[in-house]
Formats: C-alpha cells, sequence, structure tokens
C-alpha cells in the first residue's frame, strides 16, 4: 500500500500520471467512459436533458468518498486507513481526484465528480 498526502499541484496531474504509469489502465478508462456516455446520453437529447442525464448517471453510479478527510493534519504515522466495502484498504487514494475514479472506481470525492461531469459534457459537445 502506497502511503503519502497528496498536494494540491499533484492532483491537478493524477488522471495524466496514472494513465502513463499504467498504460493499460488507459484501455480500461476509456471503455468505462464510452460505457457511462452510453449509458446516460443520446444524442437526440437537448443540451438541458444531457446535463440533467450525465448528472443523474455520476449520483447514481458514483460513491463519495467520505474517508479521505478523516486524515487531514495527523502525520502519517497516525494515518487511520479505511476499508470500502469490496475489501479494499486505502489511506489516501489518489484516483478519487480524478474522473478515472468516477468511471472505473466508482469511488470519488468533489473534484473527482466535476472532472467526470466534465468529460460526459465535453463529449456530448
Amino acid at each position: 500500500m502506497r502511503i503519502e498526502r497528496l498536494t494540491e499541484e499533484t492532483k491537478n496531474n493524477i488522471l495524466e500520471n496514472l494513465l502513463k504509469r499504467s498504460p493499460n489502465q488507459y484501455g480500461r478508462y476509456q471503455a468505462a467512459v464510452d460505457e457511462a456516455y452510453q449509458a446516460c446520453i443520446q444524442e437526440n437529447m437537448t443540451s438541458l436533458e444531457k446535463v440533467a442525464a450525465a448528472h443523474d448517471w455520476l449520483v447514481a453510479n458514483c460513491q463519495y468518498d467520505p474517508y479521505v478527510s478523516n486524515n487531514l493534519g495527523k502525520t502519517q504515522e497516525n494515518w487511520v486507513p479505511y476499508e470500502t466495502s469490496d475489501g479494499t484498504v486505502y489511506v489516501e487514494d489518489e484516483r478519487v481526484y480524478t474522473s478515472y475514479g468516477a468511471f472505473v472506481e466508482r469511488n470519488i470525492v468533489c473534484q473527482g465528480y466535476s472532472l467526470a461531469f466534465k468529460v460526459l459534457m465535453d463529449r456530448a459537445g
């Protein structure tokens, strides 16, 4: 398990770095984006309908990660790991800040929601 705190600077480049470190995850990410887009957006929808559909898909399919703030202000030795419902243990997972977290992991925080929404809206035009 990788244990470190994320800075604001690293949060801004996470998706790019994640996909560079693990090229096989790029295909997984693209497939997950395609699946989400096809599940919620139809080309004959109005712009407003596309916005509502993307919002509804994200709300229905992604879990907000309530554990990220558990370790704020603590030293690494005192970080409290947490276990998700699938048994994965995290201290802080960089993916929660990305659209990758939304589409592939389905576990995100506010930044992940907004970036995932932007991906869907960019694709919808």
